[in-house]
């Protein structure tokens, strides 16, 4: 959450590239939509690696829900603090999802 707060406060950006770019390519079969698939299953394993690392007791189905959820909250962030040109809705998928964890 804090590299997207300081990717989202950055001179210029328009939040995120890779949606901004999917709007562009409506066809989910072109090249451009495959990459962007790759890239965010990419950053969906890696939420998955660091919420299991930081649950290591929990059972691996509740940690992987729980990382798919935390996945959709920095999302869901990202689009939203766009949209309203604000950050609290970073701020707020952040609570959630250290209430998650």
């Amino acid at each position: 959450f804090d590299f997207v707060r300081t990717y989202l406060t950055t001179e210029g950006v328009r939040g995120c590239a890779f949606l901004n770019m999917a709007a562009d390519f409506p066809d989910p079969a072109s090249p451009p939509r495959r990459a962007i698939a790759a890239i965010k299953g990419g950053l969906r394993d890696r939420v998955a690696r660091l919420v299991g690392e930081a649950l290591p007791d929990v059972p691996a189905a509740t940690a992987e829900r729980r990382a798919g959820a935390v996945f959709l909250l920095l999302e869901g962030a990202l689009a939203d603090a766009t949209a309203f040109d604000s950050l609290w809705p970073l701020d707020t998928a952040r609570a959630a999802a250290e209430d998650l964890l």
